[in-house]
């Protein structure tokens, strides 16, 4: 979760230096690229990712995650293009809503109770 908030965080900094280009296997799709002082953040949220690939035992925590990466990185996509105002709500409210589904999933692996409650 760090390197994600963290991720985030700096895609959102009036400064970052964030491209894009055509995504090589999905069609319509765009991947974000950094700068020297960006590419830390991506290579954390990478390592994140496949640390959660190595520990987890249930494949849905696997699923949430792969979905938070994915609608993070289509947030640095959007910023690639705008500002870090101009970001369509819509990409957010779907991030948000990632981070619980896979907040949701890690407790349920680690057998703690659910926090969020449906809305």
């Amino acid at each position: 979760m760090s390197a994600y908030r963290q991720f985030i965080a700096f895609t959102l900094e009036p400064t970052a230096n964030i491209t894009i280009a055509p995504h090589p296997r999905k069609t319509g799709e765009s991947m974000p690229f950094f700068d020297e002082t960006g590419r830390p953040y991506r290579e954390n949220l990478e390592s994140a990712m496949m640390a959660i690939r190595l520990v987890s035992d249930l494949p849905e925590t696997v699923v949430a995650h792969r979905n938070l990466v994915t609608l993070a990185r289509r947030v640095a996509s959007a910023r690639g293009t705008s500002t870090e105002r101009e970001i369509p709500s819509e990409l957010f409210v779907d991030l948000w809503k990632a981070e619980q589904e896979f907040v949701t999933a890690a407790r349920r692996e680690m057998d703690l109770p659910d926090i969020y409650t449906p809305t």
